[in-house]
């Protein structure tokens, strides 16, 4: 059992690897490239970047990775990751039986509008809002309706699960 020290430099070479892993994120995303080898070793290119990194967050430029310089390396590393993850979709339909209907309100109800307007663009047979509201409105139900008549579907006004299908299929062709 080994004990981790505020110095990671004369600790396992696992715990290297990560600090190093951190590093190479954070760098990469900050400066484009990086130096630090994944090698387990803290050498002079691991010191010369937890330098470089202590100086730009503030911290005593020491080389030594002490807690602070260890959280604050975690907490840039977490928010990297955040940044470049990829973006979570939007879910418009939670259960297939669920549709959008006038009076309903959110994101969903907003990018069935953004999509609506490129529609209206395209078809002319379809009216959409002239300005994205999220709000499930009369002109939303009406483009819903052109778009139900478009695909060969029941007119209702109403977003299913077939009539987003069709929203997407039609957008999707140009």
């Amino acid at each position: 059992m080994s004990l981790i020290t505020n110095d990671i430099s004369v600790d396992r070479a696992a715990y290297i690897r990560e600090l190093q892993s951190y590093l190479r994120t954070v760098q990469r995303y900050r400066t484009g490239s990086t130096l630090v080898p994944a090698d387990g070793i803290f050498g002079s290119r691991t010191t010369a970047a937890v330098r470089e990194f202590q100086q730009e967050e503030g911290l005593p430029v020491t080389g030594i990775v002490d807690r602070a310089t260890w959280d604050a390396l975690y907490l840039a590393y977490l928010a990297v990751l955040t940044i470049l993850s990829p973006p979570k979709p939007i879910q418009v339909y939670q259960t297939p039986e669920t549709a959008l209907v006038p009076g309903d309100q959110g994101d969903g109800v907003a990018f069935l509008q953004v999509m609506l307007r490129r529609l209206a663009q395209r078809f002319p047979g379809i009216r959409a809002e002239t300005v994205i509201t999220g709000v499930y409105s009369p002109v939303t139900a009406q483009a819903i309706a052109a778009v139900q008549r478009l695909s060969g579907l029941p007119e209702t006004g109403n977003t299913d699960r077939a009539t987003w299908e069709a929203v997407t299929r039609l957008y999707g062709t140009g």
